[in-house]
Formats: structure tokens, sequence, C-alpha cells
């Protein structure tokens, strides 16, 4: 609403913050909580009104002696921040991704600040993959300040994490040999399998951060039989049976719950891979796509944000 027609319709001090309680549907700001009720929700109140010296001037009013009108609306916004998700991340460390692993740390060192600060009792695990997989961390509960020491240790192996041939890292990069999506989901289904959920979780995260299609190479051929998924092929597993063996990942983490998510980092603009990274998704896992790495880093801080159970409620 433009000041120049409306005035000032917002001041600081009509947002209000509270608590929601959703079984009764009832607000309370934040001065007038209870022992045990927390702050969820926030309520604002635009006004034109003589408290913001912008009363509602009348057209007809006027005739009956009524000039102007003092006017006020609210609404309040509920988030559900004591519940919480497990997240599972799984890290492209091939080679195209050589450029833009510092970019994909920062994403994924956002994630983990956003997992960590919104969830309290949620557990965070790490795995990379190229024509292979890793786990680098197992679940691990992340939620601060409680659980520091977990913190520093995914933030660690966050930082460690190069693209594949990285000797630099600690411990060094798996070699180069082509691109297995699938064996990346395969393992974060494993790491979630071997978590038991904690007090408040409402749901189980597999997020990926990719930037290409699968990709089969001659000198990857030892590494396919680690997938469940080997039998599609059975032996020289071309980059089409890759491409499957990643959706039937894909449908078993579906089957088990778990939700997957897909950050796609499109530098090519290649539409037959994006059709591939969105066609992964599972439950209620969303799609993102840039051809900018720089903005991995928000589409992560959007994507994190999205598991906040946000609502308008009145």
């Amino acid at each position: 609403m433009p000041a120049a027609n409306h005035g000032n319709v917002l001041d600081t001090d009509d947002i209000e913050f509270g608590h929601w309680d959703a079984l009764n549907e009832t607000y309370t700001p934040e001065g007038l909580l209870e022992d045990g009720e927390t702050v969820n929700a926030v309520r604002v109140t635009t006004k034109r009104s003589t408290d913001n010296d912008n009363r509602l001037d009348l057209f007809l009013a006027p005739v009956l002696g009524k000039n102007s009108l003092d006017i006020a609306t609210s609404a309040v916004a509920y988030a559900k921040i004591a519940t919480a998700w497990d997240v599972s991340l799984v890290q492209d460390v091939t080679g195209t991704f050589l450029e833009e692993i510092g970019d994909a740390r920062v994403a994924d060192e956002t994630l983990l600040n956003c997992v960590s600060n919104n969830f309290v009792n949620s557990k965070m695990g790490l795995t990379i993959f190229n024509g292979t997989a890793r786990i680098e961390t197992p679940m691990l509960p992340v939620g601060l300040p409680d659980n520091l020491g977990n913190y520093v240790a995914m933030s660690d192996a966050i930082e460690n994490l190069n693209s594949c041939n990285g000797d630099v890292s600690d411990p060094p990069m798996p070699p180069c040999t082509g691109t297995h999506v699938g064996i990346g989901i395969e393992r974060a289904i494993d790491q979630l399998d071997s978590s038991e959920p904690g007090e408040g979780i409402i749901g189980e995260a597999i997020i990926i951060v990719g930037d290409g299609r699968p990709n089969a190479r001659s000198n990857a051929q030892g590494f396919y039989p680690e997938s469940r998924y080997y039998s599609t092929c059975g032996g020289w597993c071309s980059s089409n049976e890759l491409a499957q063996m990643a959706n039937l990942a894909a449908n078993e983490a579906s089957i088990k719950g778990y939700d997957v998510f897909v950050i796609f980092y499109d530098e090519e603009n290649d539409d037959t891979a994006a059709a591939f990274f969105e066609g992964l998704v599972r439950g209620a896992g969303q799609f993102r796509r840039t051809p900018n790495s720089e903005e991995l880093d928000e589409m992560m801080f959007d994507l994190c944000n999205s598991l906040i159970d946000l609502k308008l409620v009145m």
C-alpha cells in the first residue's frame, strides 16, 4: 500500500511475536505466555488510524457528519519450529564439479546451519558420489547448542569436500569414475535405515546436489556391483542403465518414507539432464535448478526453510 496514498499502515510496534495453540486455534502475545509455551508465531496488524495519523477519509459519510474512520486488520503466521527433519545430504564430487565444488561446500554448510539452528532434534549425514559412493559421516544429531561436537564434525567433513582425485582432502577423494547418482541415493538410504528418528521428527529427507546425468566409463565398471540394482545391467552398465538404477533407488527411498529433494547445477542448460534429476524427486521433495553455482547457497537456504511448516492460520 503506497504511503503516498495510505500513509504508514505498518509500524514496528504492530509486529508482535507470540504463541499459536494449534489445538484450540488461539493466539497469545509473547508477554502473556505461560510456562511451557514457546514463541512459534507472529501477528502483524496494519492500520489506517488516528495512531498512525492516516485515518481513512470517507466519501459519502460526511453528509452524515462522519469524515473519517479508524480501520485495522491482523494476520497470524505459525511455524511448527518444535518439529524436526533428519537429512541425508548426497553431494556430487565428479570431475565436472571441480571448479564449482567451493560453491557446493558453501551451500552444504548453509544446509547444516539451517538444520542445526531450526530443528533441535535433527540428525544429518553426508554421502559423496561419482562412479561410486562413500559415506563421509553417519547420521549425527546436530541440533544446537546441545550437539556442538557433532556440528563441528559435520562442518569439517563439508570443508574437506573436493572433486574426485582430490588428494588434498582428508580422507582423499575417490578417483574419477563416471557419474552414478543411484549409488549415492542407496548409501543415503543406508544412512537413514541405520538411524532411529528422535522425538519430534516429522520427516526424513535425502537431498541430492548434482550437475550431470549418469555417465558410464570403462574404468568404473568394477564399482557397479556395489549397487543393489546391479542386476539391471549385470555386467557392463550403460549410462541409460545407470539412470534406471537411480530411479529404482529413488523408488526404494519413497517406499521407505524418505522424501527425495534435488538441487541441480545446470551450467550446460541441459533439459534432458534436468528432466532426469527432476524425475528423482519423491514424496514431499522438491526440484531446484540453476545455471550459476553461486546460487546453490541461496537455493539450499530456500529448500531448508521449506522444511519448516509455516502457514497463515488467521
